[in-house]
C-alpha cells in the first residue's frame, strides 16, 4: 500500500539573497546614521543663526526707535569691556535719554546659560530688559555716531555686531527732530528748519533788481540773464566791438551812433534758461540821448540766430535811463540758446545819436525774500553754495529765532553781506554771517520707511472732497477740494492748477500726509494750499514725503499762494528732487521745515 503525503510550500531566502541583503542593510545604516550625526551636530548651529538673525530684527527696531526719539544720547568711551559677568557688573555701551526723561540702556556682558556662556547684548527701559545679541563677541559692538560720539547730542547712531561664528551686521538709527533750537557749544548741529542736501546743487534765492544785466548795483544770475557775448554787425555804431561795453553794466562806457544814422546794431546773447511757466522775458536797455533835440526813440529786434521772433519801439529817449520791454510773443525754450539782439535809432534827425550803455535779456522771476525761523545749511562745497542774486543793497535771506547758517567746507554764499543777509545769531566773519562745518550732514529722515500701499486702500474723489488711499493716476485738481485726513498715496504726482484751493476738512483730526511714489508736485495758476501734517505717529510732522527714487520737480509757481499764502503746516521732505522751487511768480508759502536737495526762491517763503 502506497501512503501519498501531501506537498508544502517551503519557499524562502537563499543564503546569498540574505547576504546581499545584510550588505543593502549596511549601506542603508550608514547613510541613515551619517544623515543623523550631520543633523545632531547642525542642529545648534541653525538654531544659532535663527537666533541670530532674530537679533537683527529686534536689535533694528528698537535702535532706530531710541535714535529717532532720544534728546540727548551718551555713548561710552574706548576701554568698553564685554567679557565681564553680566549680573554682577554689565558694561553700559551707549544710552538714550528721550525727552520725557525716560532711558533706554544698552548693555553688555558674559551669561551663564545651561552648561554654556554667552556674551549677550541688552536693551533696558522702564523696568524691563530684551535681549538684542545672544552670540556676540568678547569685543563690543562698534559704535559710531554723526557728527561725533563725543557730542552731547548726535544726528545717527551705527551699531556694529561681529558675533562668535563671524556673523556681523551693522545697524543705523538717526535722530529726527525739528523742536526749538538751544543746543550748546561745541555740540552737533541744533535742529534743522531748513537742510539742503545736494552737493552740487546750491541753494538760490532770486531777489529783484530792476535793472540786471545792466546795472553794477544788481547780483545777476548767468543762466537766467544774457548778456552780450559778441558782435553780429556794428553798422555805423562805435566804438568797436560792441558787445564789451554794453555788458558790465557801468555808466562809464556805452556805444553811439553816428549823427542821423538809423543802421542797425547786431549783438549775439550768451546762452539762458527759457522763463518759468506765465513769466515774459524782459529785454533791459539802458540808453540816454548823445546829440540833437529831436524825438529819438529806439527801435529793437529780438532773434533766433537769423529769425525775427518780436520787434518793439521805444518811447522818446530824452535822457539816461531804463527802457525795458517786455516781450510777450511766444518764444521756444530752444532760442533761449543763442538769442541775437538789434537796436537801431528808429526816430531823429540829421544831427541826432543815441548812446546806449547796456543790454540784456533776463528770463528770471525774482522778488523773493527767504526767511527761515531757525538753524540753515547747506551740504555744498561750492563757492557758490548758496547764491543770493539780484539789488547788491536788498535782505534775500533772514534768519531769526536764535538760527544759524553754516555750509559744508569749503562752501560758500556768492551774495551774502550785512545787506543781504540779517542773521543776529550767526558768528559774522567780516561781512560772512556763515560758518563752516567739516562732515556732509547725515539726511535726518532717511530712516523714516514709505507707507505701505497694500495697507491704505483706494483713494478716490466724489465732488469736491478726497477720501485717502492709493491713487495710481496723477491728483489734478482744478477746483476747490478738501482732503479727508489720513495718508494720500500718490503714484503719479498731484497737480492743482487754476484757481483752486486744497485744505484739509476741518478738524483734520490725524492731519494729512502726502507721499509721492512717482511724478511731480505742481501747484500753480492762482491756486493756494491749506494742509496740516499728522500730530503723532511715524509721520508725525511730516506733510509732503517724496520718494527717495523719485527725482522729479517740486514746484509751487504763478500766482500760487499768492491771494491766500501756501501753508504747509508740516516739513516738506522731498530728498531727491533734482529742483524743488517754493515759490516763483507772485507765489508766497510757509512751512515748518524743509529737506531737499536743491532749492530755489524768488517770491516770499517761510520756514519754520
Amino acid at each position: 500500500m502506497r501512503i501519498r503525503v501531501g506537498e508544502t510550500n517551503q519557499t524562502g531566502f537563499t543564503l546569498i539573497e540574505i547576504i546581499v541583503g545584510m550588505a543593502i542593510l549596511g549601506v542603508l545604516m550608514t547613510a541613515i546614521g551619517s544623515a543623523l550625526i550631520v543633523a545632531f551636530r547642525t542642529t545648534d548651529a541653525t538654531n544659532q543663526r535663527l537666533s541670530e538673525s532674530n537679533d537683527v530684527q529686534i536689535s533694528s527696531a528698537f535702535l532706530a526707535n531710541d535714535v529717532q526719539s532720544a534728546k540727548t544720547v551718551a555713548v561710552s568711551g574706548s576701554g568698553a569691556n564685554c567679557s565681564v559677568d553680566y549680573a554682577t557688573l554689565p558694561t553700559t555701551l551707549v544710552s538714550f535719554t528721550y525727552a520725557g526723561g525716560q532711558t533706554a540702556t544698552y548693555a553688555c556682558g558674559v551669561v551663564q546659560v545651561g552648561n554654556a556662556q554667552e556674551t549677550q547684548v541688552t536693551r533696558s527701559f522702564a523696568g524691563g530688559s530684551v535681549v538684542i545679541a545672544h552670540f556676540a563677541g568678547t569685543s563690543p559692538p562698534v559704535i559710531t555716531c554723526t557728527p561725533s560720539c563725543g557730542a552731547t547730542s548726535v544726528d545717527s547712531v551705527k551699531m556694529a555686531f561681529s558675533e562668535t561664528d563671524g556673523y556681523a551686521y551693522t545697524l543705523l538709527g538717526t535722530r529726527r527732530s525739528y523742536a526749538s533750537p538751544g543746543v550748546g557749544v561745541g555740540s552737533s548741529p541744533p535742529p534743522i528748519t531748513m537742510l539742503s542736501t545736494g552737493a552740487g546743487s546750491p541753494l538760490w534765492v532770486q531777489g529783484s533788481c530792476p535793472d540786471p544785466g545792466t546795472s553794477s548795483a544788481c547780483y545777476i544770475d548767468p543762466t537766467y540773464t544774457a548778456l552780450p557775448i559778441s558782435d553780429v554787425t556794428t553798422a555805423a555804431w562805435t566804438p568797436a566791438p560792441l558787445w564789451n561795453k554794453l555788458n558790465d553794466g557801468l555808466d562809464t562806457t556805452f556805444v553811439t551812433n553816428a549823427p542821423g544814422d538809423k543802421s542797425q546794431a547786431k549783438v549775439a546773447l550768451s546762452s539762458v534758461n527759457p522763463p518759468d511757466t506765465g513769466v515774459n522775458p524782459i529785454v533791459e536797455l539802458r540808453a540816454g540821448p548823445a546829440v540833437g533835440s529831436g524825438n529819438r526813440r529806439i527801435t529793437l529786434n529780438l532773434y533766433d540766430g537769423g529769425t525775427l521772433l518780436a520787434t518793439t519801439t521805444t518811447g522818446n529817449i530824452n535822457k539816461l535811463g531804463n527802457y525795458d520791454w517786455t516781450v510777450t510773443s511766444a518764444i521756444s525754450a530752444a532760442a533761449y540758446g543763442h538769442l541775437t539782439l538789434g537796436f537801431a535809432m528808429a526816430t531823429g534827425g540829421s544831427t541826432d545819436s543815441l548812446s546806449v550803455y547796456g543790454v540784456s535779456v533776463d528770463t528770471a522771476s525774482p522778488s523773493g525774500l527767504l526767511t527761515v525761523k531757525g538753524p540753515l545749511y547747506v551740504n555744498s562745497p561750492l563757492s557758490g553754495a548758496v547764491r543770493l542774486t539780484g539789488t547788491k543793497s536788498a535782505t534775500k535771506i533772514a534768519i531769526t529765532n536764535g538760527g544759524d547758517f553754516k555750509i559744508l567746507n569749503p562752501g560758500a554764499c556768492a551774495g551774502c553781506s550785512h545787506t543781504t543777509v540779517a542773521c543776529a545769531a550767526c558768528a559774522w566773519n567780516g561781512n560772512q554771517p556763515w560758518t563752516s562745518y567739516p562732515t556732509s550732514l547725515p539726511d535726518p529722515l532717511r530712516s523714516l520707511a514709505a507707507p505701505d500701499p497694500a495697507t491704505l486702500g483706494v483713494g478716490s474723489c466724489g465732488g469736491s472732497v478726497c477720501q485717502p488711499g492709493v491713487y495710481a493716476s496723477t491728483l489734478s485738481r482744478t477746483a476747490n477740494t478738501t482732503l479727508n485726513p489720513g495718508i494720500y498715496y500718490l503714484k503719479n504726482g498731484i497737480s492743482i492748477t487754476g484757481s483752486a484751493s486744497l485744505s484739509c476738512t476741518s478738524p483734520c483730526t490725524g492731519g494729512v500726509m502726502l507721499y509721492i511714489a512717482g511724478g511731480s508736485v505742481t501747484f500753480a495758476g492762482s491756486s493756494s494750499v491749506n494742509l496740516t501734517a499728522p500730530s503723532s505717529g511715524i509721520y508725525q510732522s511730516i506733510l509732503m514725503f517724496q520718494a527717495r527714487a523719485d527725482t522729479n520737480e517740486v514746484k509751487f509757481a504763478g500766482n500760487s499762494g499768492s491771494g491766500t499764502t501756501n501753508a504747509l503746516n508740516g516739513i516738506v521732505y522731498v530728498p531727491n528732487s533734482t529742483q524743488v522751487t517754493l515759490a516763483t511768480g507772485s507765489a508766497s508759502l510757509t512751512a515748518k521745515a524743509i529737506v531737499a536737495q536743491n532749492i530755489k526762491v524768488s517770491s516770499p517763503v517761510t520756514i519754520g
